[in-house]
């Protein structure tokens, strides 16, 4: 591994033969750490922290903590520049989940409603299932928001429905949430994890309301509960990218740009794949890199 060109998502490996291969990753996959460069792993763990357990993932560049029930904790993000946003569920205490890989599963948060959340490499999504007609009409549903509370950083709507988050000392946007987006079970296959196939999602948007003192998070949930023909459950998932973005600014896509030599079979890809500008949503390329 050549260090002075690894960055989390580029690594270059010297070769015997004295040329180098490059891979590029359009999601980080490495982090450096004291000890020099590691894994990732979204895998989610319980620990304790100030006395109370906990659930984070066991190595990811941003601070993410999940509540582990018992609570109205559900998740905060801190940025480790001092800037964090904290979730809390309105309504009550939140059972302990199940934990599987980097899924937290919090079962019959209102009655039919489950809540999941799913760490990342750079933060966190949540989403709820919302079982079936009855449990739509709970007005806690239909007027579904979150609690939100900021430190070092001020909560504000942006274009598009997103919330950004900008640092009280930086006067930049530090943390973000974009706009919602739900799916039914219409759909083969569909789950929390996935639309199913062919993956149908459909955009919502949030705004910020106060209650009790607090900021919310409010969901429209309207256009999703009068959407005809429903299939449930359904999917509701919010802040799909509650991510930190300082020091951690990584696109949503990796554009390819780079002058095309050698055959198709040299490069693993091929020349029509790697015009300049192709852009990709994710994915791994190894590509040979000439000395």
């Amino acid at each position: 591994m050549v260090d002075d060109a690894t960055t989390p998502t580029d690594l270059t490996v010297a070769n015997p033969d004295g040329t180098f291969t490059r891979t590029l990753n359009t999601a980080p996959v490495r982090m450096e750490t004291s000890e020099g460069w590691v894994d990732i792993s979204t895998d989610l763990v319980r620990t304790v922290e100030d006395g109370k357990t906990v659930i984070k993932p066991e190595q990811i560049p941003v601070d993410v903590t999940l509540g582990a029930g018992g609570s109205s904790a559900m998740a905060t993000i801190d940025d480790n520049e001092g800037h964090s946003i904290a979730q809390s569920w309105p309504f009550g205490t939140l059972p302990e989940p199940v934990i599987e890989s980097n899924v937290a599963t919090y079962r019959q948060v209102l009655p039919g409603v489950d809540l999941v959340q799913i760490a990342h490499q750079t933060g966190v999504s949540q989403v709820l299932k919302i079982g079936s007609a009855e449990a739509a009409r709970d007005p806690r549903v239909v007027e579904m928001r979150l609690y939100l509370d900021a430190g070092n950083a001020t909560v504000s709507e942006a274009e598009g429905g997103t919330l950004t988050a900008t640092g009280s000392d930086t006067g930049q946007v530090e943390l973000h949430m974009s706009g919602g987006q739900w799916w039914d079970s219409s759909q083969p296959g569909a789950s929390a994890l996935d639309p199913g196939t062919p993956g149908l999602t459909r955009p919502f948007t949030f705004s910020l309301g106060q209650e009790a003192g607090k900021q919310t998070q409010v969901f429209g949930m309207e256009a999703i509960l009068s959407t005809p023909d429903l299939q449930y459950p359904i999917y509701v998932e919010h802040a799909p990218d509650l991510v930190c973005l300082r020091g951690h600014r990584l696109p949503e896509y990796l554009v390819l740009e780079w002058p095309v030599h050698g055959s198709d079979h040299e490069r693993g890809l091929s020349t029509e794949l790697l015009g300049t500008g192709w852009r990709h949503p994710l994915g791994t390329f190894v590509l040979p890199v000439r000395g």
